[in-house]
């Protein structure tokens, strides 16, 4: 098993990393604007709840990757336990917590990171791109979903 499960383990990693990344450039092209959406959040009540929906979904997204990436790189790295089977159970316990928080994670984005609820706005490039981040990393992450529903797969054979 624990040749096998190198494979997805190390895609997830890669992808947790990757998506990691992206996370940070959206959050920091976002906070460009925080000050700004501070302000109208004063007087607005639309204005607050996006605000409020934009830090939301990005946390969850965060850490749901970051909770990825620990664990695919604890997995990778740590020699887990000396039998077959408490390694399994290990690493199926470790996948089953990840495949619920990607999950959870990816469709609390997809409530506010889609099409339909952004617009992009002219002359603000750096916010659509972070908009445009965000929209590719509520997609990742549902990809991380699905690496660990791979991990979980060899962790039982």
């Amino acid at each position: 098993m624990a040749n096998l499960i190198f494979v997805p383990l190390t895609l997830t990693t890669l992808l947790s990393a990757y998506t990691l990344n992206l996370a940070y450039t959206n959050i920091t092209l976002l906070q460009r604007y925080e000050r700004q959406s501070e302000k109208a959040a004063e007087w607005s009540s639309i204005a607050a709840e996006r605000l409020r929906k934009t830090r939301t979904t990005q946390a969850s997204g965060a850490v749901s990757i970051v909770l990825s990436l620990i664990s695919s790189t604890y997995l990778i790295l740590h020699p887990i336990l000396s039998s077959e089977k408490k390694q399994s159970d290990h690493a199926v316990l470790i996948t089953a917590v990840n495949i619920v928080a990607s999950s959870a994670a990816r469709v609390h984005m997809a409530g506010f990171w889609n099409e339909k609820e952004q617009t992009r706005v002219p002359f603000l490039e750096k916010f659509n791109d972070a908009v445009r981040g965000s929209e590719r990393e509520r997609d990742l992450v549902w990809g991380i979903a699905g690496c660990w529903v791979a991990v979980g797969l060899f962790a039982f054979w």
